[in-house]
């Protein structure tokens, strides 16, 4: 009897954890709570403060198109390094920050173009790679990665700034080592595909091994056989109504990280128990990420998104009446069950409807468009709080956005090609 070989997408997973734990929680969720440290030093309006994660997810967005093209072209594990060598640029330029342009220059730009690079389209699209049978739960896994890297990261560099009276600049070096260790980590463990150790996706040879996973008539019914081209999938109106509704998920996610700690300071709420919010936020989303991996196995993406979303309207809800630290927590709880949710929902589905082939490339062009459109959302909370000085003007944005994006999830249903032509 021939021992089976364990299955290389498996040390993919585990890789892709911990590149996205390093890249996407310590600079961005420890950024967050750097920054608040910052603005003690070198003061700036929240408009400006939120202008520089405006541009940090306005780069994520405007470089997706190119970053879908580098895996397409050169593959996984090379995008993962140009992240590695951009995020250094960016952590060891924080040591120079004196001016607010200087902040949204680095952080904004730099860092979130590193941040692009090294985190969502890649790890996508590495797990809609190697896994087709299981790729809700194993992209769930992954994308616990971020939750788990902001549950840790946020009160870790609170802490970290509060044992050095405030020291930003050293929360940044330490952040520059752990970009090191992903990158090596990229270039140790990363393959493309399961072709190039000569294994098939799932690590399943064969049609009637597939049956015996009792899988094959449900993957039928919830994913595409067919492989679409990028020209094909931008022409249908299931790809355009789930760029509409990613905004739905972008939107107060962006807005969220930007100026949420702000937000429950001004309420009265202590700095530890606003970095605690940030490390619920992360952890819960976990949750999310795993629960959404486990439905969008069993039942249509669309339906599993909308039930994301409304978790989204039920964070609202609480944000308005929030008089205490416990009514903080339960709001970013609630938010980050959302954001963890449809965050899977939105990478799986693209996958799904379309396919393997056209994957990178359509999902580039998703992340182009809704980034670019929710990247406002910092700036935008911040002016709204600089004319009226409070926030929930925004949260009545996100509202509408959520609950328009329901209705439009409910007529995108998984698309059928014609063949026949």
């Amino acid at each position: 009897m021939i021992e089976k070989k364990i299955y290389y997408g498996w040390v993919i997973v585990i890789a892709l954890w911990l590149i996205y734990f390093l890249n996407m929680g310590f600079p961005l969720y420890g950024g967050i709570i750097i920054n608040s440290y910052m603005l003690k030093e070198i003061a700036m309006s929240r408009s400006t403060y939120g202008l520089s994660y405006t541009f940090l997810n306005l780069c994520i967005g405007v470089f997706a198109v190119l970053i879908g093209w580098t895996i397409t072209k050169w593959g996984l594990k090379i995008t993962f390094v140009i992240s590695t060598i951009i995020l250094l640029i960016g952590t060891i330029l924080t040591n120079f920050i004196t001016q607010p342009w200087h902040f949204v220059v680095v952080f904004g730009v730099i860092i979130g173009t590193g941040i692009g690079f090294g985190t969502i389209m890649p790890i996508q699209t590495g797990i809609v790679s190697w896994f087709k049978v299981y790729r809700g739960r194993a992209m769930g896994i992954v994308l616990t990665a971020a939750g788990v890297g902001g549950f840790i990261g946020a009160p870790l560099v609170q802490k970290i700034m509060a044992a050095n009276d405030g020291n930003w600049r050293a929360g940044w070096n330490i952040i520059s080592i752990l970009i090191v260790v992903s990158g090596a980590i990229a270039v140790i463990l990363i393959k493309n595909h399961p072709s190039d150790v000569d294994q098939m996706m799932d690590g399943i040879s064969d049609d009637k091994e597939l049956a015996n996973t009792g899988r094959s008539k449900l993957n039928a019914k919830l994913i595409t056989s067919y492989e679409w081209t990028y020209s094909e999938v931008v022409k249908t109106k299931e790809f355009w109504l789930i760029v509409f509704s990613g905004n739905a998920n972008l939107f107060p996610f962006f807005f969220f990280t930007a100026h949420w700690i702000l937000h429950v300071k001004d309420l009265g709420i202590s700095p530890a128990a606003a970095a605690l919010c940030m490390g619920i936020f992360s952890g819960v989303s976990i949750f999310g990420r795993l629960f959404a991996g486990v439905l969008l196995d069993k039942y249509s993406a669309n339906y599993v998104w909308i039930g994301g979303l409304l978790f989204y309207i039920a964070a609202i809800i609480t944000t308005f009446s929030i008089t205490s630290p416990p009514m903080a927590y339960l709001a970013a709880g609630l938010f980050g069950y959302a954001f963890g949710h449809t965050f899977n929902c939105q990478a799986t589905i693209m996958g799904n409807y379309f396919g393997v082939k056209a994957y990178a490339k359509s999902m580039g062009l998703f992340t182009m468009i809704t980034s670019t459109i929710c990247s406002s959302a910092g700036i935008i909370g911040g002016k709204i709080f600089d004319i009226t000085n409070s926030y929930n003007g925004a949260f009545y944005i996100i509202l509408v956005i959520t609950s328009i994006s329901i209705v439009a999830l409910y007529f995108t249903k998984i698309p059928v090609k014609d063949q026949s032509a």
